[in-house]
Parts: structure tokens; C-alpha cells; sequence
């Protein structure tokens, strides 16, 4: 195994992505609270979107390797440390201001930032992987990038966004 972020950062970009898509898919279908629709035995899960029929666990719902799953990495709310605001020059040689989804912290580190302009609407997303005076960073396209825009969209919608925001106005 390398200690280079750049060698490291796909295999756990891929890993975080996985996780993501799964935490966000059940938080839309409702699992965590919401309006959840349970399926039977024999239907789609809502979840995991295999387009085969699951065994479905009796009290949630939702297919049981989903669910096994699911129940070992948390719901979205719980996924990650952090979400705030980085003003510009924060960081030495930081030129643009950013907000972070923080989900790990330490060595290695990773998160992702969202650039974006006066109406916070991101313009560019990155994946950052950091361990120790060493990062690489991936700017999020496709798919990927569509899926934490619409995270980042629900965070706008709550109110998230711009308390942070405001947290760097009062300081």
C-alpha cells in the first residue's frame, strides 16, 4: 500500500460514493423516518435498485443484504462529521471560499467541498482525501455530481447553508 493520497484516492472515492448513494437513496425513499413504502417479498427494493426481486426483512421493509448493510454504516443523517463554511484565505494558499461535508477527520481525512456562487449554487464539487501534509482531490462529474448537488440542494433547503454561512459573518 502506497502513503500517496493521489495513488490511495480512487479506491476510497469509490468507497465513499458507494456509501453515499446507498444513505441518500434510503433517506429519499423514506427509510429514515418519511413516508416509506415497505415492499414484499418478490418487488424491487427501494434502496439498492437491483431490478430483482429481494428477500425482504419483515420489519423494515427493505431487502436484507440492504438492511444488514444499512444497519452496520448508520442512516444519512448520522453519515459524516461535519458541514460548514470555509471563507477564503482560511488556509494558507486557499483562494476560494468553500463549504465542506466533512466525513472523516484525522490521517486520512476525507470531504467533500462545494464551491458556489452568490446565490450558493455550486458551480464545482470536489472529493478531497488527506493524510498528513499530503492530498488529492477528484472534481466530481456525471452522476457523482448530480447526486451531491441534490445533497447539497437539501441542505440549501433546510436552512443549513446559509446558517453556516451567516456563522462566518458573526465572527
Amino acid at each position: 500500500m502506497s502513503d500517496n493520497c493521489k495513488e490511495r484516492i480512487a479506491e476510497k472515492y469509490a468507497g465513499t460514493m458507494d456509501t453515499i448513494r446507498k444513505l441518500w437513496r434510503a433517506e429519499r425513499v423514506g427509510y429514515e423516518g418519511g413516508e416509506f413504502s415497505p415492499v414484499t417479498n418478490g418487488e424491487e427494493c427501494p434502496v439498492c435498485k437491483k431490478g430483482e426481486p429481494m428477500e425482504v426483512d419483515e420489519l423494515t421493509g427493505i431487502c436484507k443484504p440492504c438492511w444488514d448493510e444499512l444497519y452496520n454504516i448508520g442512516t444519512f443523517n448520522e453519515y459524516g462529521l461535519s458541514f460548514d463554511y470555509v471563507p477564503e484565505g482560511t488556509f494558507k494558499d486557499q483562494r476560494e471560499a468553500y463549504f465542506r461535508y466533512q466525513l472523516s477527520w484525522g490521517g486520512p481525512s476525507d470531504e467533500f467541498r462545494f464551491f458556489v456562487n452568490p446565490s450558493f449554487k455550486p458551480y464545482r464539487i470536489e472529493y478531497w482525501f488527506l493524510d498528513w501534509f499530503d492530498g488529492a482531490n477528484i472534481v466530481l462529474s456525471g452522476k457523482a455530481e448530480e447526486l451531491l448537488e441534490e445533497i447539497f440542494g437539501f441542505l440549501k433547503e433546510t436552512g443549513t447553508v446559509e446558517a453556516e454561512y451567516e456563522k462566518t459573518k458573526e465572527a
